[in-house]
């Protein structure tokens, strides 16, 4: 009886550690990702505010951003490609939203 106890826990141990630290990680990229749109959403509000951006600093802000959203995705767990495939469709259109938003409120788009 304890042995049939220990050989269940022993091969369920390994696959509760994995979704675990799964679950961990998945939680720490959704902070940074949530650190990440504060400080885009922050530079953009930047520009918003003055109304006017020259050119070069327009220029090291994006470079700033892109910087920074490169740094998220090196970082980040990577989807399986199942996941991805069904949320594709949904992300594109909210990122299609959003980026027109601020391109309109930037005065960028037309």
């Amino acid at each position: 009886m304890l042995t049939e106890i220990l050989f269940y826990v022993v091969f369920t141990l390994p696959v509760i550690r994995y979704f675990l630290l799964q679950f961990l990680d998945n939680r720490s990229s959704m902070k940074r990702s949530e650190k990440l749109k504060k400080y885009v959403e922050k530079e953009l509000s930047g520009i918003r505010v003055s109304g006017r951006a020259e050119e070069e600093k327009l220029g090291y802000t994006l470079r700033n951003i892109q910087d920074e959203m490169f740094a998220y995705r090196a970082s980040c767990p990577p989807v399986p490609n199942g996941i991805q495939l069904i949320m594709k469709p949904k992300n594109e259109r909210i990122y299609v939203d959003y980026f027109e938003t601020n391109l309109k409120e930037l005065h960028l788009q037309e």
